[in-house]
């Protein structure tokens, strides 16, 4: 089959897609799109754009790697439109037009070779000579297609007017004296092609910005560098977008940088915007400033711009005549300039009379014409203040007040206030409440020395009209942002009744005091609403009080939910919370119950109903168990007294008392402290290992006892086994007796196992002597009903 052969004339005409710097600095191998921070239109290729850039444009990626070169397929230099779009430059990117022909080839020619490494010099030598040997061979019969695609898009791309960059080769590069198949020759060739490049581009492209979101870090920039300056171009129009710089970043035109229709150019705290451009500045038209970092430069302001910030400008700030500049936004704004310049312009302004601080500019001189002060937002209260609305060396401009201003703040005249009685410390009794009055006052604003504004308010009078409760005192205590707060009360016949939810303990301190005696106390009646909820590293402390009017269907008149609280001489009827944080009793408490998920601590005297929980729980004093079920573990150097009918699934790891009449139902191995019994201890599975003296055991699931017990009962289908010699008087057998060992001395009734070598020295009846286990018993002591089992012994 015969192959179809594409001549260099026809490509030249087929290929007009791939631009100049793409294919040098890629040496002549386009790249495709890479991982860049921008996302916009991909083409066919997978090659990404913005607008129709004149030059491809180096974007970084955020971990500071290369990203892609950004290329358009339109002419060699043209103007770059950005719309709708939100995106950020990260590093050294840089977005816009006319790259190269700002200042000639030299400083392209260097960018250009400091982004190449030797190998990738010399890996491209084969590359520009295989492109010279096609191109000096017969073109009409070479196999033009057998090279790269990326070479023979690039070689037809126009770069003068008409020229395809495969016929300036041709005419070029090989009559050139340079060594084009080593690095140096290929770098003296770049050298030639950019110096005639640039003096062929264009130099009539604009930059346009338009309902865009723009963030430029690290050193990243927006450049026009085009020569031409016809109307609207050589410049950058910014219109309904927001720049904002996060970097070192820069601005670059060759005649205007101009933001108009509310655009928003935001230069952030440690943020440097460097401007270049016909007069170094950057004009502001019915646009917002916000300068918290620097701009190097001069920096010119029109129309009404709302303007904050407390950063500076190095060179000059004008404000053109009639320009409206507001910087009211309910913050104090601090503007420093090298000069502040211009026309007559207007000023309103953030003042925060209490503070003692105004919305001010800063600069070595002022030579502005007329500044008016047109309008006034206190941000406090009003009362006297003289304060400089310029600071500077020099001060040639006029200072004066709106005519609204003059009749607003001059004169006597009657203005509402409001005052309370809100304090840190306060009695039960308290009430804080809020009075409202008509105050008359003789008010006087004027400007001294071109540069303050001065303002003195005298009191005439003050008549209150209405008196408005602030809420529940305890409520608005716990949660009032102060580092200590304190609710006293010195009599044990007070009564509070609370009106709304606690809410959530501020940070600090809280302390209620409330006071006990023999036959009363101090009561705070809940009424059925919320209590405390302590959480962060709120601490709140109650001392000697009683909480009434609260139910289980209330909630807990206490949540510890972090932080810490601290009870002394407190009682509370239904169950406290504790879901994190610390609860501490010190003595002389008493809970209807306790679920604990966080830390609890006790010392002195406590009584608790219920308890549960997976938390810590303490006891270094005498704790009272009034409930009928714990599953809270308990530990420490205390005692534990029970004073119900109490059945623990958990381990009371301490010493027991039961008082009399009651009933503890303990697993036998979750008994962790001496038992002192003055009621019933009814043992449920387990191995008992701490003493028991006193009161009546019940032996209700199989029990292993290691130590002596008295007076107990083996319920039926039940079983106790038990050394020999720890058999105590009033043994009541119901169930099985398993013998482990020893010698038996007492007497026993019912069934009765040996499981271990016993001695017996009394009568037994209803034996089972178990496998391989041994009984010695006298032959006259041997009862009816004996049974030996496999390999036991007689």
């Amino acid at each position: 089959m015969k192959q179809t052969r594409t001549t260099l004339k026809e490509l030249t005409a087929r290929y007009r897609t791939v631009l100049l710097k793409c294919a040098v600095i890629n040496m002549m191998l386009c790249s495709a799109a890479g991982a860049a921070s921008i996302s916009d239109v991909t083409d066919s290729a997978g090659n990404r754009y913005f607008g129709s850039f004149g030059v491809p444009l180096r974007i970084y990626n955020s971990d500071s790697t290369i990203g892609t070169y950004y290329a358009v397929s339109s002419d060699l230099m043209g103007d770059a439109v950005i719309s709708g779009q939100t995106f950020k430059l990260y590093n050294a990117s840089r977005i816009g037009s006319g790259n190269l022909s700002w200042t000639q080839s030299t400083e392209a020619y260097a960018e250009v070779l400091s982004g190449l490494t030797e190998s990738q010099i010399s890996s491209s030598v084969n590359n520009i000579g295989a492109v010279l040997t096609a191109m000096n061979g017969n073109a009409d019969t070479r196999d033009y297609d057998a090279l790269p695609a990326g070479i023979k898009e690039a070689l037809n791309v126009p770069f003068d007017g008409g020229q395809s960059i495969a016929e300036y080769l041709q005419d070029t590069w090989p009559a050139s004296s340079a060594d084009i198949d080593s690095p140096s020759g290929v770098k003296a060739a770049l050298g030639t092609a950019y110096s005639s490049l640039a003096t062929n581009l264009r130099g009539d492209q604009s930059v346009t910005i338009t309902g865009s979101n723009l963030t430029l870090s690290g050193t990243s920039a927006i450049v026009n560098r085009s020569t031409y300056s016809p109307a609207a171009k050589g410049d950058i129009a910014i219109s309904s977008s927001t720049i904002t710089a996060t970097g070192t970043i820069s601005l670059i035109a060759h005649t205007d940088i101009e933001f108009t229709e509310n655009s928003v150019l935001a230069v952030e705290k440690n943020a440097t915007l460097t401007v270049h451009s016909s007069g170094d500045r950057v004009s502001l038209t019915n646009s917002n400033l916000t300068l918290d970092g620097a701009i190097t430069g001069n920096v010119t302001l029109s129309g009404t711009v709302a303007l904050k910030g407390t950063g500076s400008v190095s060179g000059n700030l004008n404000a053109a005549a009639s320009s409206v500049l507001n910087m009211q936004n309910s913050a104090i704004d601090s503007i420093t300039a090298g000069t502040v310049t211009g026309g007559n312009f207007s000023v309103s302004l953030d003042v925060n009379a209490v503070a003692g601080t105004i919305d001010h500019f800063t600069a070595t001189s002022f030579t502005t014409g007329t500044v008016t002060i047109s309008g006034l937002n206190f941000l406090s209260a009003q009362q006297n203040f003289s304060l400089n609305v310029f600071n500077g060396t020099t001060t040639n401009a006029t200072l004066v007040l709106a005519e609204a201003l003059n009749t607003a703040y001059n004169g006597t005249t009657n203005i509402a206030d409001t005052e309370n009685n809100l304090s840190t410390t306060a009695n039960w009794e308290t009430a804080f409440t809020e009075t409202e009055y008509t105050v008359n006052v003789t008010r006087s604003l004027a400007v001294e020395n071109n540069k303050t504004l001065a303002f003195t308010i005298t009191e005439n009078s003050r008549t209150p009209t209405a008196v408005t409760p602030l809420g529940d005192t305890v409520k608005l205590l716990n949660t009032m942002d102060e580092a200590t707060r304190t609710l006293t009360n010195s009599t044990s016949a007070a009564s509070y009744t609370v009106t709304e939810n606690l809410g959530t303990t501020a940070e600090g301190t809280y302390t209620i005091n409330g006071a006990k005696s023999d036959s009363s106390a101090a009561t705070i009646n809940m009424g059925g609403y919320t209590g405390f909820s302590v959480a962060g590293s709120a601490t709140l402390n109650l001392q000697s009080i009683v909480f009434s009017g609260n139910t289980a269907a209330d909630g807990s008149v206490l949540t510890v939910a972090g932080g810490t609280a601290a009870l002394s001489n407190v009682t509370i009827g239904n169950a406290v919370s504790v879901t994190s944080g610390t609860l501490t009793l010190s003595g002389g408490n008493s809970l209807g119950g306790l679920v604990n998920a966080g830390t609890v601590s006790l010392t002195g005297n406590n009584a608790v109903g219920a308890m549960s929980g997976a938390g810590t729980l303490t006891n270094n004093g005498n704790l009272t168990l009034n409930g009928t079920t714990n599953a809270q573990v308990i530990g420490g150097t205390g005692r534990t007294y029970i004073n119900a009918a109490l059945t623990t699934t958990a381990a009371i790891n301490q010493a027991i008392t039961i008082n009399s009449g009651k009933t503890l139902t303990i697993g036998a191995g979750n008994i962790g402290g001496a038992v002192t019994n003055g009621g019933t201890l009814a043992l449920t599975e387990g191995t008992l290992g701490q003493t028991v003296t006193g009161g009546a055991v019940q032996i209700t699931e199989n029990v292993t006892s290691n130590v002596a017990l008295n007076n107990v009962t083996i319920t039926a289908g039940n079983k106790l086994t038990i050394g020999a010699g720890n058999i105590g008087t009033g043994l009541t057998n119901n169930g099985i007796l398993a013998l482990s060992g020893g010698t038996l001395t007492r007497t026993l009734s019912g069934t009765v196992h040996i499981d271990g070598n016993v001695t017996s020295n009394v009568a037994l009846s209803n034996t089972t002597i178990n496998a391989t286990k041994q009984l010695t018993i006298g032959a006259g002591n041997v009862g009816s009903g004996l049974t030996i089992a496999n390999n036991g012994t007689l």
